[in-house]
């Protein structure tokens, strides 16, 4: 429910600063706000697993090497511009209502979750590990009970949205397990991140 919390409290400040800027420079800071709430680490993460994949190509050694140095690349820039963009281009195809932020706040916690339970950790310390240690049957379970829930109390679109995501979601875990054999931090914010895209994109495609 933390997402649902920090979309809330993203669309109050949405909500409040709209009353006295142009609705496009309210979503722009209220972006802002919502990664501050963050901490930006799903941003970090996105960076550094961009640089790490378009970096090493097929070498998995190099591509361990790169994702954990704490320096941004090129691609990794590319990814943080692409990312900015394309949010800000399809939320103005968005209706920008409390609904909508709650669900693109728990759509890619929702998504950490299935990422996490019963994977397999890409490195033997850091977050991701510790992570993946404390997600078990029972917390994908009610994570995903939770989820469905609220997208039920929001409307049918919003659960067939939020079901469309979360498959996405589970092809990137099995893509990213037989690709690199594991998950680390940095991988589950890059997959946080892009399922906000998705999100994104689903409500702006379906004119939902």
């Amino acid at each position: 429910m933390v997402g649902a919390i920090i979309g809330a409290v993203t669309f109050l400040f949405y909500h409040l600063i709209s009353n006295l800027l142009p609705q496009k420079a309210a979503f722009v800071f209220s972006l802002f706000f919502y990664h501050l709430l963050n901490g930006g680490l799903h941003l970090d993460g996105l960076a550094d697993f961009c640089d790490a994949f378009f970096g090493a190509k097929k070498n998995e050694v190099r591509f361990k090497e790169i994702i954990k140095d704490s320096r941004t690349g090129a691609m990794g820039v590319i990814a943080l511009i692409f990312y900015f963009v394309t949010i800000l281009t399809l939320a103005e195809h968005v209706a920008l209502t409390l609904s909508f932020f709650i669900t693109a706040g728990m759509s890619g916690r929702a998504a950490i979750v299935i990422f996490a339970t019963k994977s397999k950790p890409l490195f033997n310390e850091g977050l991701g590990r510790l992570f993946i240690e404390r997600a078990g049957s029972s917390e994908l379970f009610f994570g995903l009970i939770s989820y469905f829930i609220v997208m039920l109390i929001l409307g049918k679109m919003f659960l067939l949205a939020g079901i469309i995501v979360l498959l996405v979601a589970v092809l990137f875990k099995i893509y990213i397990l037989r690709r690199f054999g594991g998950f680390s931090g940095d991988i589950f914010g890059a997959g946080c991140s892009l399922v906000e895209i998705l999100t994104f994109l689903v409500f702006a495609t379906g004119r939902l």
